[in-house]
Parts: structure tokens; C-alpha cells; sequence
């Protein structure tokens, strides 16, 4: 069932493309975040789609996986992991949105962005330019920290804030968001 769901989603309407196989366990975002625990992968071929999924899968059995897991209290069982795969779209610019700061419930949104896939700067190995915005709408920029060249316009950091606000409202607390 796996190769062959696989094959229909790297069917796009412009002709084949590649996939991203995300990891996904049940208690990722609860009480601890496992943010960069797990493993994804991005830029699969479908017809590589089942080494795909036990490559994520086996991922939660990393060295570093297993111990946050047991240093955040999580019992194996506790944690099952789930393989999700998307279609790729090309990506001009991608990042990280942290809708608000845990300890300082009235810290503003930051946004963080590298060009084109964000997989370095999710495993910490780039360097994102950074956007602080106002948490109520409009969004308003209140910092930016940029190492060369902006990534993102105002009016994109806006826009993302405005997603990262109804994912928060929807869950009823704060949201990191990988876009």
C-alpha cells in the first residue's frame, strides 16, 4: 500500500514529483517538544518510498531520539511514530514560525527563514534571518536580523504570522510551525 500510494502522489499535474517523508509521533508537540529528534527526509523518488518510510521510522531510535525521549519522561510506547508523505513544491524560501515564546506568554512572534528547503536550518547547521513581529494583527515588523541578504519581504512575515495566529487559536497554545 505504501509504493503504491506513493506512486499516485508523485504524480503532479506538470508530470512526476519527488516527495518529503515526515516523521510524526503522537506526543511530538505535547509536554516536550521533539523538534529536530526525528528524521525527515526530503526530495524522495516514490519508487523509493518504502526504504523511505523504515529509514524515518527507524529514526526514533536514534541516539539522540531515545535519550530526550527518556529524559523528557516518555515511555516507547508512549511515542509511536507515523510517516507522513507530501508532494515537494519548489521553495523560494523556508523556515520556522514560533507564534510565541513558552516562558514569556507576551514575547512577540519570531519568524525565522533560509532560502530555498529549510533542512539545515531545522537541524541547526544554517544561519536564518530572523523577523520579530508584533503578535496582534497587523503583524507589525518590529526587528530583523539579517547575515546577507533578506530572505523574507514584511509583507510574507505578515502573512505567515497571521497562519501561525489561527494555528494557535485553533490548538489554544502557542504553535512552532515549520513552513
Amino acid at each position: 500500500p505504501i509504493a503504491a500510494a506513493a506512486a499516485r502522489l508523485g504524480i503532479g499535474p506538470d508530470g512526476p514529483v519527488l516527495l518529503a517523508a515526515r516523521s510524526s509521533a503522537v506526543a511530538e508537540d505535547g509536554r516536550a517538544s521533539f523538534a529536530g529528534q526525528y528524521q525527515s527526509l526530503l526530495g524522495v523518488d516514490p519508487a523509493d518510498a518504502v526504504a523511505a518510510f523504515r529509514q524515518v521510522v527507524a529514526g526514533k531510535y536514534s541516539a539522540k531520539a531515545i535519550t530526550y525521549r527518556v529524559l523528557t519522561g516518555y515511555a516507547d510506547e508512549e511515542t509511536p511514530m507515523a510517516v507522513l508523505f507530501l508532494p515537494m513544491v519548489a521553495a523560494v524560501a523556508s523556515g520556522v514560525l514560533y507564534t510565541r515564546d513558552c516562558a514569556d506568554p507576551d514575547a512577540p512572534m519570531a519568524v525565522y527563514a533560509v532560502p530555498g528547503l529549510g533542512a539545515d536550518l531545522v537541524e541547526g547547521s544554517a544561519s536564518p534571518e530572523r523577523l520579530v513581529l508584533s503578535h496582534d494583527p497587523p503583524h507589525f515588523l518590529l526587528d530583523r536580523h539579517t547575515l546577507d541578504a533578506s530572505v523574507l519581504s514584511e509583507t510574507v512575515a505578515g502573512r505567515l504570522a497571521a497562519l501561525g495566529l489561527r494555528l494557535e487559536r485553533t490548538f489554544g497554545a502557542p504553535q512552532d510551525v515549520e513552513w
